[in-house]
């Protein structure tokens, strides 16, 4: 993961806060706001072990039940106030009970973590980022099944302003402060292979990113799931009447279909 120590750095949805101070302690970040969804006494109750007390002791300041799906919840001092914004493993928490469930519109999980990583693009570029900044979202999600299944490379909510710019891969080893933490409960998860997907201004020259491109957008390949490249007509037919591609179309159609309800162009 590429980190300017200069840049203006806001993490959206940071568990027990130990990705922040990772930034900040590990990689000299100096300019950090932290952000999480639980209320402060919520957060200090799931997680014994988090870096609370840190951040504030260096002057870092914690924005808690900040919900990127509810704008209401946004303070005004983040409006326009960042170059990059860092969502970590992005994952909607297990439904409490069937009403919860029900509220939901009973959407699939897949279209509903869509909606989340999508609000999450909309939000950096429409309040949290700097116009004239380095206008940076980044998105870190593991490189397996049902992550992979969101098209994460496709969530883009202003594809004529934003770009999807490529991925980088996610080495948890340089940020040794940093405990991936599972989203409902105080239990650290294993390292696994994870990207970190990344969007900037359209246009704009991001070169020193290093950036690795998605086979999604190559000629001859799947858009879906990047597979090819298909050197002939028929290869490409029976990749797309396979199990695997059709369960990917399924997926598309959800999402396409909340969109079309909640009237999103």
């Amino acid at each position: 993961m590429y980190l300017n120590k200069e840049w203006r750095i806001l993490t959206i949805g940071d568990g027990d806060l130990s990705f922040s101070w990772s930034i900040f302690n590990d990689i000299g970040a100096k300019h950090i706001s932290a952000s999480v969804l639980d209320s402060i006494p919520e957060l200090t109750a799931k997680y014994q072990d988090n870096q609370l007390v840190n951040l504030h002791a260096n002057q870092i300041t914690v924005f808690d039940q900040l919900d990127i799906l509810n704008p209401s919840s946004f303070s005004p001092t983040l409006s326009k106030s960042f170059d990059l914004v860092i969502f970590q493993f992005p994952l909607i928490p297990s439904f409490s009970s069937k009403a919860e469930f029900d509220s939901k519109g009973k959407f699939d999980k897949n279209t509903l973590n869509r909606q989340l990583i999508w609000s999450f693009l909309y939000q950096c570029f429409d309040f949290f980022l700097d116009p004239n900044g380095q206008q940076l979202a980044y998105i870190t999600s593991k490189d397996v099944k049902p992550y992979a299944h969101w098209n994460i490379e496709n969530l883009n909510p202003f594809p004529t302003k934003i770009a999807f710019l490529g991925w980088m891969p996610f080495a948890q080893a340089k940020f040794p402060s940093y405990q991936l933490r599972n989203v409902d409960r105080d239990k650290v998860l294993k390292s696994t292979a994870s990207k970190t997907y990344v969007w900037g201004k359209a246009n704009q020259d991001y070169a020193e990113l290093n950036l690795k491109q998605s086979p999604k957008f190559l000629a001859n390949h799947c858009d879906l799931c990047g597979k090819g490249p298909f050197t002939q007509e028929i290869d490409r037919q029976i990749h797309q009447a396979s199990f695997a591609h059709q369960r990917l179309a399924k997926y598309e159609r959800l999402w396409q279909n909340f969109l079309d309800d909640n009237h999103v162009q």
